[in-house]
């Protein structure tokens, strides 16, 4: 997969949140045991804001912007 995203609009409705569940639940049914990705904040969103959002679903973002989380 290369990238999720919610459109501006729809932001705080729960939709990114389902897809990064949806996510993590097809990488447990491949057997995966961890996340990453490349964290890359748009011009539309405080990237601290989003930063906290992966943190409080256990995904951390390293200096690199690198996501890297435990599959659960």
């Amino acid at each position: 997969m290369d990238s999720i995203q919610t459109n501006l609009g729809e932001r705080g409705r729960g939709i990114g949140n389902a897809l990064l569940v949806a996510v993590i639940g097809w990488g447990k049914s491949e057997g995966a045991k961890r996340l990453t990705g490349k964290f890359a904040p748009d011009c539309t969103v405080n990237p601290a804001k989003i930063v906290e959002w992966y943190r409080r679903r256990g995904i951390e973002i390293d200096d690199n912007g690198n996501l890297v989380g435990g599959i659960k």
